[in-house]
């Protein structure tokens, strides 16, 4: 041993040797436990004070044995200084370093729980140590195994009663990111969800203006809505999401698209695992989709997604709603339209998704309503650029399964399909409804083209040579079945 070490190795001794008397007063405790932090800086005389056991002598101190049991409102200032003193040597062994926590766990398993208890403690200093404490304990997914195995879930769970209380930035994340580390464990999420202020979180975070936890809580969300669908009703998600979007939206630059996206999505989720309640808020989230298209976000792939499916799911309930919005604003038509010239082969799955939304959206707008139907006629005369569409999109099952249904409806209830006769391109459509019509490896979309088809010879019997001519009559005889 070098001289300088041996020197720390003496004088560590003593301090333990010193530490280790039982019947000195806390104001001595205090002052030997400054002294002990003050020897222990480096990570060689940290080992030097755990060799000699002088972890188990400070977990022994007499005052802090006796407040193990304490009232912590009853706690002197005395017991809260020598408190403080015991966690910020507890903070200095434990930073990165698992030895000490195995030590704690397997043989101080009382002063593990009791600081897990402290985080209920009024003081802000003590509180933010012990969130330091189990942050750096459950760093090791071994540890914080066991660690789980020693501290009660009712403790771990009013991490979140804390959240917000101390106005702190810095303690709001350490507590949020235990949080997310326990969520992992069914236990933990049941003793969250029990939690009834949930929904103040959220609105806290806004209204502090902390945007990573305002993400950070949206991800919680995600994780406990998973564990349990019925949570949202349960804590009030519904609501409290509405207004955060509204605020995102309608906010400062702040807010970036990746927390808009966020919101959006858990919103769609919920509207997903949660239909009944959904159609509560059916007005509001109609709403926010409408605020979407005029907010900095719309150009967005993501969040045009989840607006699009919120939509959808809201216009199968309220068809109405659906043909006045589109009736109110025509360039809608065309924006979809415009949208379907990106599809391929090879889109991505987020842009053929969005293809096969906005033709059902367009598909519940032209039904039963002639008004839309002609709108869109002159958005595309003849059909040419949906029968296009249509083609391109074969191959996905939502995309061409929803585009038969929206020509079904313009065949129908205008007079496309005499415009396609007498352009010249019967015979190219009606190939390609044939086509899918007996083809489709989807039994969806072979009985929605057949629908189509059937509406196209329906208002213009004249489709009847393209279809001889093309060996069709057993298809369309089929076709009209499905009709009856």
């Amino acid at each position: 041993m070098q001289e300088n070490d041996s020197e720390s190795f003496k004088t560590i001794s003593k301090a333990i040797e010193s530490m280790s008397r039982t019947d000195e007063s806390e104001m001595f405790y205090i002052g030997g436990l400054n002294v002990v932090n003050s020897l222990i800086q480096s990570d060689e005389d940290r080992i030097i004070f755990l060799d000699e056991n002088g972890l188990n002598v400070i977990c022994e101190i007499v005052p802090l044995q006796k407040s193990l049991n304490k009232d912590q409102i009853d706690y002197t200032k005395m017991e809260i200084s020598l408190i403080n003193d015991f966690l910020i040597i507890i903070n200095n062994l434990c930073n990165e370093n698992q030895t000490c926590f195995q030590h704690l766990l397997s043989q101080q398993t009382s002063i593990v729980c009791w600081i897990a208890k402290l985080l209920l403690c009024r003081i802000f200093d003590i509180r933010y140590k012990v969130v330091r404490f189990i942050n750096n304990a459950i760093s090791c997914t071994s540890k914080r195994r066991e660690f789980i195995k020693v501290v009660p879930w009712s403790h771990l769970s009013q991490l979140s009663y804390k959240i917000f209380s101390s106005y702190s930035q810095l303690l709001d994340r350490c507590c949020l990111q235990l949080i997310k580390s326990f969520c992992q464990h069914k236990e933990f999420l049941k003793a969250i969800i029990e939690i009834n202020n949930f929904d103040g979180l959220i609105c806290g975070a806004i209204k502090k203006g902390d945007i990573s936890l305002v993400e950070d809580l949206l991800i919680l969300c995600d994780l406990l809505l998973n564990h349990d669908k019925n949570v949202a009703t349960r804590l009030n998600f519904w609501p409290t999401l509405i207004n955060v979007i509204e605020s995102f939206l309608n906010g400062t630059n702040r807010y970036e698209t990746v927390h808009v996206s966020l919101a959006y999505g858990l919103l769609y989720n919920l509207c997903i695992l949660s239909p009944d309640a959904r159609k509560n808020f059916d007005s509001n989230l109609f709403q926010l989709c409408k605020d979407y298209w005029a907010s900095r976000f719309s150009k967005d792939l993501v969040i045009l997604t989840r607006c699009l499916g919120i939509l959808c799911l809201v216009f199968s309930t309220h068809y109405e709603w659906c043909c006045d919005y589109f009736l109110e604003n025509p360039h809608l038509f065309t924006k979809c339209l415009l949208y379907f010239s990106n599809f391929n082969s090879l889109a991505h799955s987020q842009i053929i998704s969005n293809c096969a939304n906005m033709a059902k959206l367009l598909t519940i707008a032209t039904t039963k309503n002639s008004n839309n139907a002609k709108v869109f006629l002159k958005q595309d005369p003849k059909l040419q650029k949906t029968l296009h569409f249509m083609k391109k999109s074969e191959k996905s099952e939502n995309c061409c399964g929803n585009v038969a249904l929206l020509l079904g409806n313009c065949f129908e209830l205008t007079n496309a399909s005499k415009d396609i006769y007498n352009g010249g391109n019967s015979g190219d459509t009606c190939r390609l409804l044939l086509g899918i019509a007996s083809n489709h490896s989807s039994g969806i979309v072979r009985g929605n083209t057949a629908i189509a088809l059937s509406k196209l010879v329906k208002s213009e019997p004249q489709h009847m040579q393209s279809i001889r001519e093309l060996d069709g009559l057993k298809i369309l005889h089929d076709c009209v079945q499905l009709l009856k």
